[in-house]
């Protein structure tokens, strides 16, 4: 901590000032849907002019064009990250109008001063989904408007707090996602859901069928909230629901002929846990 007081503030090309803020130790600012196509002016300086010292700084325009450092994260893919002082993460996922993108996003067990904040963006930059917590969050953008890549910015809320995290992008449709587990009719299996996990199975029916999911966890209650959703080859949802300890779900009468994902996750992307499923697809 030194005698600075940052303040920073963005122009646009015209010279009107978009957004302003201050902070003893750092901030976050954002000038949402901005007026002009053109080159804007980020100014940082000291609050009265007075103070001296060292800053880190993080700019981002979350649209379908490329980011330094930004990573790949098809769906059903899980990675780690670490947001460092004045830092923003981002990722991209790529999806059709009409799709569900999924977001968990978790400490990996130790709290530290990062306040996680996760944000989707659509290809034209349009924001369609942003929460936060102390510790993580699931994010839902659903029915997504157009078909392309889409932006996740990950950051602290506040712009300075620092830490790990661990995230995992589901698009859940009728392609193939990364660790994906077929779970034909009648079948059982295990899983475990870690820090900012997202599972997902997939089971084929025809069109009029029922999909009959049970989830549970195995006798020991953990932090895991354990929520379950199918999704139809077109990427609707279908059925969903969550329990403490354990649901079952149904999609009565199925609208396509084709391959249906099942997603499970934590509730809230941060319990982690063990559970078992089973699935049944009726005439």
């Amino acid at each position: 901590d030194t005698d600075l007081y940052l303040y920073v503030a963005i122009y646009a090309p015209n010279g009107d000032k978009l957004a302003q803020d201050w902070h003893f130790s750092g901030t976050d600012l954002t000038a949402a849907s901005v007026p002009q196509t053109g080159t804007y002016t980020v100014v940082v300086q000291d609050l009265y002019g007075t103070g001296t010292g060292d800053y880190a700084i993080t700019a981002v325009v979350p649209d379908s064009q490329s980011h330094v450092d930004n990573v790949d994260l098809p769906s059903g893919t899980s990675t780690t990250g670490t947001v460092g002082f004045g830092d923003i993460d981002t990722f991209t996922i790529d999806a059709d109008a009409g799709d569900d993108v999924r977001i968990a996003i978790s400490e990996p067990g130790v709290d530290t001063d990062l306040y996680l904040y996760v944000a989707i963006y659509a290809p034209n930059g349009d924001k369609l989904a942003q929460d936060w917590h102390f510790s993580g969050t699931d994010l839902t953008a659903a029915n997504v408007p157009q078909s392309g890549t889409y932006t996740i910015v990950v950051q602290d809320l506040y712009g300075t707090g620092t830490g790990d995290y661990a995230i995992t992008a589901v698009v859940p449709d009728g392609q193939a996602d990364a660790g994906s587990v077929a779970l034909p009719s009648g079948s059982s299996t295990t899983g475990t859901i870690g820090f900012g996990d997202i599972d997902t199975y997939t089971i084929n029916a025809t069109a009029g069928n029922d999909i009959r999911i049970d989830v549970g966890e195995p006798g020991t209650d953990a932090s895991l909230y354990l929520y379950a959703a199918i999704y139809a080859p077109n990427g609707d949802n279908l059925a969903h629901d969550w329990d403490p300890t354990g649901t079952d779900v149904t999609a009565l009468n199925v609208p396509q002929t084709g391959t249906y994902t099942v997603v499970i996750q934590d509730l809230y992307g941060t319990g982690t846990g063990e559970y078992e499923i089973s699935s049944l697809v009726t005439p």
